[in-house]
């Protein structure tokens, strides 16, 4: 359900592959548009024959269109609206923060190292460079949101349930330095406040948003 919760703040269509009752149960009383895998739209998928199922399936921006075309889905986008600092105007007021660890459960963790030179942070996991297959090139990113928050195992499958509405806190990382903040979502979007309430921008780029359990040590 928190899957369908950020999509359906960002006004988004959900590709997916199976479900949870309660995500169901979610996307049918909003009547929210998605594209599932398993249950009738598997032509806007493919599985790959160089990794093992249930890892090897993919899809493409080109079969998302198809398949919202032919699911005439809405064409025109109603959603939120990010708040972006002006060139040269943004310094966060914590420490410096070249490397950051976050870990998860059994021992499995994921890092950013920064790169001064490219003002970004280099995405690794397991302590190795999360490469894109395609190109070969490292992860990277100009934000990095890492927000703690509410999780609760819900059945013996494992499912929980996510807060993703806050209030609550988590730090965040630009140009080499980092910064305590509240967040919280709001108009659609899971936003940073400072100490003083207002919102911290973001710096022109990409953002990675990491989700973690109340409590989580970086």
């Amino acid at each position: 359900p928190y899957f369908v919760e950020i999509g359906d703040a960002l006004d988004a269509i959900i590709v997916h592959a199976g479900w949870s009752q309660d995500a169901m149960d979610m996307m049918a009383g909003r009547n929210l548009a998605h594209l599932d895998e398993v249950y009738g739209d598997g032509a806007y998928y493919w599985r790959s024959t160089d990794r093992k199922a249930p890892h090897n399936l993919y899809t493409s921006v080109d079969k998302m269109k198809k398949g919202a075309d032919a699911r005439k889905f809405r064409t025109e986008w109603n959603g939120p609206v990010l708040t972006f600092a002006k060139p040269g105007t943004s310094k966060l007021t914590g420490a410096a923060a070249h490397y950051v660890q976050i870990p998860y459960l059994m021992g499995y963790f994921a890092s950013y190292d920064y790169d001064a030179s490219a003002g970004v942070y280099m995405r690794s996991m397991e302590g190795k460079p999360h490469l894109d297959k395609e190109t070969g090139k490292q992860l990277q990113t100009k934000n990095l949101l890492v927000l703690e928050s509410k999780h609760q195992i819900i059945d013996k499958e494992g499912r929980r349930i996510v807060d993703v509405f806050g209030p609550n806190k988590g730090m965040i990382f630009q140009e080499g330095m980092s910064q305590a903040i509240t967040w919280e979502r709001k108009n659609g979007m899971l936003r940073a406040y400072a100490s003083d309430g207002k919102e911290v921008p973001l710096l022109p780029g990409n953002t990675w948003v990491q989700i973690v359990p109340e409590g989580t040590k970086l």
